[in-house]
């Protein structure tokens, strides 16, 4: 590998036409070329990608479902999930695209592949080892017993290798990225488009720039095999189809996680298949008692278990690649876990990262242990990734005085509130501090979060005006230390309505993401674009849980313990 060689015996491939349909009516678009390679081949392939992956996998496309860890299945549910969303707010139309490329494989240009490995940064050494795989190899056609001459290939992928779908996925990585409802399965694209009632189609303009990507890059779409579906929720008569289709359980039950919520009738018709194949082995017994001795099980069984293995392996997935784990959605928990449940596992407990379970699922969330309030604060880690909080500044701090703050009263009225000084301090400017042990209070300096911001005044305070009301508070005895920490509702998610329903936030505080406990106010829902006031106290009050303490400033505060 690092003299980039391979060795000349093994490029030998004996391509085997498989049908994409039976029987094949034409032998240039019904037949799909395997290429069986020798194994030791494969062995080496294996050691390529052991070090090539590594290095490519944090930059190809996220909507590249083709590699590991990620199937159809986590495709076709990604792809439900983003037309259901959008037709779940009415008044759309979504508009899909399945393009298919005319025998993709077969017409690569290995110069166009170098080149994108090397966009990449992908080690020379490999890129080598590569170009020497493809080039100049030889192959031959086997068609039961007999064979063909041996012939070279001038480009193309060898279908039926390992590095095959990587080297396309590769090939296609860049294609459609600025289209965000893209989703790839090697060679197979698809653009899903969310249309508005009443609003014009993009999709021709999405097309264009796919035939215009292939052709630059030596491939072209097949235009008869490209297809497009509209879906919503208009009403057609259907046509009855009589014809038989013959299946088996594996054809029934594949990608089942994407649609196992087919009504009962439906269920029933799959059911009477497993019903009739175990009539004809045991037909003196009941069904029930045919799936007991034959060790079977429902299919509606079997679906619900497939179900909760997909989703358990989500939960489990950490992989910032796979988008299915960003919009997950966890329920409101039941039983929040309070700091002392923390402490008492770890006595030495320090800012940092910790994993804490809610409704029995594990969650990562990021705790700061407050200076003498001896108190933790829980922050999403995505609220605070480099790079981000320059921006927020930006967009939140018009001057030193005062601050914008995207809350939308509960009308509609209003989509902002303004934050000022109280009258007193009105002199005294409002102040960024990030990532600093030095200032105000004393922010707590933290290597790990490598970047974080809390607005804060350069005095002590303890209130301020929200649209012109005064809002005071008291944290106690101690000299006050109150801070305010702005950070993005990413998720669109809602507190809770009340305080005095949920004392167990004013009195005890939790150690928990607020944001998973709260109710879904379908009617008050704040967009994800809003930001959420967090009021953080320092010094011997510590700091508590307000919920809607504030909405007559028509605010919403949210403290953690």
């Amino acid at each position: 590998m690092t003299q980039g060689t391979f060795p000349k015996a093994l490029k030998r491939s004996i391509v085997v036409p498989v049908p994409k349909v039976s029987p094949p009516k034409s032998i240039e678009d019904d037949l799909r070329p395997i290429s069986l390679t020798s194994q030791i081949a494969k062995v080496m392939e294996d050691c390529t990608l052991d070090n090539f992956f590594p290095e490519v996998v944090n930059k190809l496309d996220t909507k590249q479902f083709a590699l590991p860890k990620k199937s159809t299945t986590h495709a076709l549910v990604y792809l439900l999930h983003s037309i259901l969303v959008a037709l779940e707010r009415g008044s759309c139309t979504a508009r899909l695209f399945f393009a298919d490329f005319k025998k993709g494989f077969d017409l690569v240009d290995h110069n166009v592949i170098i080149k994108e490995l090397t966009l990449l940064g992908t080690y020379p050494s490999i890129i080598r080892w590569i170009k020497a795989f493809l080039c100049d190899r030889e192959q031959c056609v086997r068609v039961g017993t007999s064979m063909s001459s041996w012939k070279k290939t001038n480009g193309g992928l060898p279908q039926g290798t390992k590095l095959g779908p990587l080297l396309f996925a590769v090939l296609i990585n860049s294609l459609l990225k600025n289209w965000p409802s893209r989703i790839k399965f090697v060679d197979d694209t698809s653009a899903l488009e969310i249309i508005p009632r009443f609003s014009s189609s993009l999709m021709p303009l999405v097309v264009n720039e796919i035939s215009d990507y292939a052709l630059e890059r030596g491939i072209e779409l097949n235009y008869k095999k490209c297809k497009q579906m509209l879906i919503n929720f208009l009403k057609y008569k259907g046509s009855d189809d009589e014809n038989p289709i013959y299946v088996f359980r594996s054809r029934i039950e594949y990608a089942s996680p994407v649609w196992s919520s087919i009504p009962k009738s439906l269920s029933d018709i799959l059911e009477s298949v497993q019903k009739r194949a175990l009539r004809i082995a045991y037909p003196d017994l009941l069904y029930d008692e045919a799936l007991e001795i034959s060790n079977l099980q429902y299919l509606s069984t079997r679906r619900d278990i497939s179900c909760k293995k997909f989703v358990e392996s989500l939960r489990r997935d950490v992989s910032p690649y796979n988008p299915l784990t960003q919009i997950m959605e966890i329920r409101p928990g039941k039983r929040p876990i309070s700091c002392n449940d923390i402490l008492t596992k770890s006595a030495g407990a320090t800012s940092g990262l910790y994993k804490i379970s809610v409704d029995n699922k594990m969650m990562t969330v990021y705790c700061e242990m407050v200076f003498h309030g001896g108190s933790f604060t829980f922050i999403p880690k995505s609220a605070v990734r480099k790079g981000t909080l320059p921006k927020l500044v930006s967009q939140l701090f018009t001057n030193h005085s005062e601050v914008l703050l995207y809350i939308q009263k509960k009308d509609g009225s209003q989509t902002y509130t303004h934050i000022q000084q109280l009258g007193e301090q009105s002199q005294t400017p409002l102040v960024v501090l990030q990532n600093t042990n030095s200032g105000p209070g004393r922010i707590p300096a933290n290597s790990f979060m490598l970047d974080y911001l809390y607005l804060s005044t350069s005095i002590y305070t303890n209130g301020f005006l929200s649209n012109n009301v005064e809002v005071k508070y008291n944290n106690g005895n101690f000299p006050i230390r109150s801070y305010f920490a702005f950070f993005p509702n990413h998720r669109g998610l809602n507190p809770i309505t009340k305080a005095s329903a949920s004392w167990v936030y004013e009195t005890r505080g939790v150690a928990v993401d607020w944001r998973n406990t709260g109710m879904v106010l379908q009617t008050e829902r704040i967009p994800s674009n809003f930001f959420y006031l967090t009021e953080v106290h320092y010094g011997g009050g510590g700091c508590y849980t307000s919920s809607d303490r504030w909405v007559e400033a028509n605010g919403t505060a949210i403290g953690l313990r």
